[in-house]
Formats: C-alpha cells, sequence, structure tokens
C-alpha cells in the first residue's frame, strides 16, 4: 500500500536558510593604533573563535546541524513533491471524471484511498514521542484504518502504474521551467529537452548561488551606505557648528561696518534729495521768473538798494546829531519836549485850518 511520508498539512513553506552573521567588530586602523592592547586582545581570541564570535567547537556542531538540517529538508521536499503530484493527479481525476477511462478510474480511485488511509494512519500516531499508554484517537486503531484499504491487487496495479504517471508530470514540470529559463529550448525535440533536463538543477543551484551572491553584495553595500550615511551626517554635523561659528564671528565683526555703510548711505541719500528738491525749485523759478522780469527786478533791486543805503546814511547822521543832543543833558530834553508839543500843535492848527477852508468853501 502506498504509505504518505509527507506532513499532514501538506503545506510547503520554505526551511530559512542558515546565514553568516556580519562581523562584530570592525575596528579601522586608528583604532587599532589608539588601543594596542586591544589589538593583541584580538589577536589571542582569533586562536579561539572566528570572525564571527562562536568558537572552534561549536562553529563544528553549526555545520553538523546546518548538513543535517540540509539532508532533513531534502528528504521533507521529496516527499512534499509527491505529495502535491498525487493531489494534482487527483484534483485533475476529480475536473474529468466523466471522460476518465473504467480502468483510468479504478486507478485513481484506489490511489486516492490509498492516500486517504495513509494520512488518516499518520494521524494517529504523529510523531515518534507517542507513547504506547496514550489512548487512540477516538478509540481507532491502525488496523481498522487498514481494513479500509484497497485489494491488494488494485494496490499492486496502483503501484505500477504510479511511477510512470509521476515520471510524465515531472517530465512536463521540468520542461516548463526549461523553457522559463531557457525559451530557445522550446524548439528542442523531447530526448534533448530530457537531456537538459538533467542539467535542470545544476542550472538552478547555480543561479541560487549567484542570487545569494548578489543578495550578500546588497547587504554589504547597505552595511557600507549606513557607515557612509552615519559618517556623512558626522561630517555635516560638523559642518554646521563651524558655519554657525563663522556666521556669529563674521556678524558681529562687520556689524560696526555695516552700521557705518548705512549711515553714510542715508546721508548720501539725504544730500541726494535736497539736491533735487533744489534742482526742483530751481526749475519753478526759471520757470516763472523771465530775463526780462529778471532785469527789471534787478533794476527795482538796485534803486532799493541805492535808497536804503541814503537812508542808513541819514539815519546814522540822525544817531550822531542825537548823540551829541544827549550829551546836553535834561535840559535838551525838555527842549525836545517842548519841540514835540509845538510840533502837535502846528499839526493841529493845519488840520483845523484845513477844515475850516473845506467847509467855507
Amino acid at each position: 500500500m502506498f504509505a504518505y511520508s509527507g506532513f499532514g498539512d501538506g503545506n510547503s513553506s520554505e526551511l530559512p536558510e542558515h546565514k553568516e552573521p556580519s562581523c562584530l567588530c570592525q575596528p579601522s586602523e586608528d583604532d587599532l593604533s589608539q588601543h594596542p592592547g586591544f589589538a593583541d586582545l584580538l589577536l589571542r581570541l582569533r586562536q579561539h573563535v572566528d570572525e564571527t564570535g562562536l568558537s572552534t567547537s561549536l562553529r563544528k556542531e553549526l555545520e553538523q546541524a546546518d548538513r543535517e538540517l540540509k539532508l532533513q529538508r531534502v528528504g521533507w521536499l521529496r516527499s512534499e513533491l509527491l505529495h502535491r503530484l498525487i493531489q494534482e493527479l487527483l484534483q485533475e481525476y476529480h475536473a474529468q471524471k466523466w471522460e476518465t477511462p473504467p480502468e483510468d478510474a479504478t486507478f485513481y480511485e484506489t490511489l486516492e484511498q490509498c492516500l486517504l488511509v495513509a494520512e488518516c494512519t499518520k494521524s494517529l500516531d504523529p510523531s515518534k514521542t507517542t507513547t504506547q499508554d496514550a489512548p487512540p484517537l477516538l478509540g481507532l486503531e491502525i488496523q481498522h484504518l487498514m481494513s479500509l484499504a484497497p485489494e491488494s491487487e488494485s494496490i499492486r496495479q496502483m503501484k505500477e502504474q504510479l511511477p510512470g504517471e509521476l515520471e510524465q508530470r515531472l517530465k512536463r514540470k521540468c520542461f516548463s521551467v526549461l523553457s522559463y529559463y531557457k525559451p530557445e529550448c522550446e524548439a528542442d525535440s523531447r530526448e534533448l529537452k530530457t537531456a537538459k533536463s538533467c542539467q535542470l538543477a545544476e542550472l538552478l543551484e547555480e543561479e541560487n548561488r549567484r542570487l545569494q551572491a548578489e543578495r550578500e553584495g546588497i547587504r554589504a553595500q547597505a552595511r557600507l551606505l549606513q557607515e557612509q550615511r552615519v559618517i556623512y551626517l558626522a561630517i555635516l554635523t560638523r559642518c554646521l557648528g563651524l558655519l554657525q561659528r563663522l556666521l556669529m564671528d563674521f556678524r558681529l565683526k562687520t556689524q560696526s561696518d555695516l552700521d557705518r555703510k548705512t549711515v553714510e548711505y542715508l546721508e548720501v541719500k539725504c544730500n541726494t534729495i535736497l539736491l533735487q528738491i533744489r534742482t526742483g525749485e530751481l526749475e519753478i523759478l526759471l520757470e516763472t521768473y523771465t530775463a526780462e522780469r529778471v532785469s527789471a527786478h534787478r533794476t527795482i533791486r538796485a534803486t532799493l538798494e541805492e535808497k536804503i543805503q541814503k537812508e542808513e546814511q541819514a539815519m546814522a547822521t540822525s544817531r550822531r546829531l542825537l548823540h551829541s543832543y544827549e550829551v546836553l543833558g535834561a535840559e535838551f530834553e525838555s527842549l525836545v519836549q517842548e519841540y514835540t508839543h509845538l510840533k502837535e500843535e502846528i499839526v493841529n492848527k493845519k488840520w483845523a485850518l484845513h477844515e475850516f477852508t473845506k467847509s467855507n468853501q
């Protein structure tokens, strides 16, 4: 009878691969030169641990565990591959059940029944750690399930036909993968495709190694980029601090010069505005006074200046006379008052005479 050796759930989640951890310590030459004791410590530790920090014995155990894990994974992948191929066969059978010949229908039904019995049998004892004293699931024993298996003759015929069916299906899948990776092989003969399919595993392995190398390169570039980003940020921070300090120094030193230049600029601007105002005033005067008016004004001014000069001379003469009269003292003041009084009376008499004459007329 067909024995199912895969996992009961049928999931094919890929197992994670062991990855080498990055180096825990990457000192620079400056660090080693500044700390020689630390360099000696690293040299001594190198005799006991590798670059990842693992000891020699632990490293061997890890490599052995990796090899065992790869073997277990290869076995699991084979079982999972067979399980999926059988499921695809049964799904196609149910999709085309009415078009399947009776002899093929017997093969598919026998295969499906054997698969169900194998899965149920594995469910009764899911792990090797199950003890004999544990109660069976639902009170069932393996013998109960084996009684549901098909006849021995049907199982024998199914086992004879199953490898051929699986082989044909695997070939079609290999041809599909080969056509995907090498589209130029689509027109080749079946024998040539079969020969090239034998090299498909090496091709995929090489492709996987190339992708792994590219991933490692990308990780290394990412680490280098992160280190450069940190260095760049540190340099940028120092540059910003230096720029701020230079800016403050420049501002303190040039503030007085800036103020002085600002004052000079405002002074020149004010003088310019005053000159513009004076120019506008002169333009207005030029438009207002013509040459004839200017000549007339000059004549009038000369006449007025001449009269003013004569009046100033007369006033100076009067002041000299007045000064000479002031020398005479109080008698002169009384004479002046009497003279003023007589002069006022003369003026009044003249006014009265004028009015009298006017009234007689």
